[in-house]
């Protein structure tokens, strides 16, 4: 499922594009291109399910076609897809197949790029060293999706090219949905039994705090503002980076608004995403701007957590 940072993300991606708009759409239409995109990450992450299945059956017939051979040859055909145990389980999971026909998911037009992709993976190192093994043992198994996950598809540039074509937030949709699939693998592991992931760990939880957070940071733009000058002494609003400012704003939105969030959560979520999209000493200007604010709102009352 999309986690809460993901979703923080996502809405800081969106309003971020909104704040830019003149004019800027309503309230609505950003809540519900919000929705449409997570909607949209949720596929990707079936997508790249399905990509796996279907390496395994393009191997399958890679055996066949070996086998219909009339001359025989020493040449042995892979079976890493057909041995490896998540791939089985994919393979036998009806909840799979449903999410992909529920979603829509199929190559279609596409596949020539699954086929490609999947003759160049058979050349890598890890896959033939995977094949190699008589009896693989769990971490092998462990191993070689790491491999195919992180190192492989991530930085294939077909797939990187399809995500630029098909995404509105490409790098991002990639990442997050490999990280998925692999927590989906994990998942896997730990229990031995395969579930495919919900888009939401609790829908209805999650797309009211996307809402809240879409809402309150628009209603309350210009009067963060006041709130942030007041303790960015030597900085004036113009000169402060428009992505630190957005993030602050989220973040005020959580602790004023979102009683049920702990505040420490809040703090060091907007931290760790400043660090990612923001400049290498945004967050020392964001937890200190924070510190300063958190502390005057505690001492008026208005901090309820």
């Amino acid at each position: 499922m999309i986690s809460r940072r993901a979703l923080r993300i996502r809405t800081f991606q969106i309003l971020f594009s909104y704040f830019k708009q003149s004019p800027p759409p309503s309230v609505e239409i950003v809540k519900r291109q919000c929705f449409q995109s997570l909607d949209k990450t949720y596929y990707f992450y079936l997508m790249m399910l399905s990509l796996l299945d279907e390496f395994r059956v393009l191997e399958v017939n890679d055996i066949e076609k070996q086998k219909s051979k009339f001359i025989k040859t020493n040449d042995s055909t892979p079976s890493v897809f057909t041995k490896h145990p998540f791939f089985l389980a994919l393979k036998n999971s009806r909840e799979f197949y449903q999410k992909l026909s529920e979603y829509k998911v199929n190559f279609g037009a596409d596949k020539d790029w699954v086929i490609t992709i999947y003759k160049n993976l058979k050349q890598q190192e890890f896959y033939q060293r995977y094949d190699q093994l008589n009896h693989p043992s769990k971490e092998d198994s462990a191993y070689f999706i790491e491999e195919l996950l992180v190192e492989y598809l991530y930085n294939h540039p077909l797939v990187e090219h399809y995500f630029e074509e098909n995404s509105q937030f490409d790098l991002d949709d990639l990442y997050l949905s490999l990280n998925l699939v692999l927590k989906t693998f994990e998942e896997f592991e730990r229990s031995g039994y395969l579930k495919i992931f919900p888009p939401f760990k609790d829908e209805l939880s999650d797309k009211q705090f996307v809402e809240n957070l879409i809402h309150f940071t628009i209603q309350n733009y210009s009067t963060f503002d006041d709130i942030i000058a007041k303790y960015s002494k030597n900085w004036e609003l113009e000169r402060i980076n428009y992505t630190d400012l957005l993030l602050l704003k989220m973040c005020l939105v959580e602790i004023m608004y979102m009683p049920e969030i702990p505040l420490k959560t809040s703090v060091d979520e907007y931290i760790e995403i400043s660090k990612e999209y923001s400049t290498p000493q945004s967050y020392v200007f964001i937890n200190g701007i924070l510190a300063y604010i958190i502390k005057e709102l505690k001492e008026k009352g208005l901090i309820k957590k």
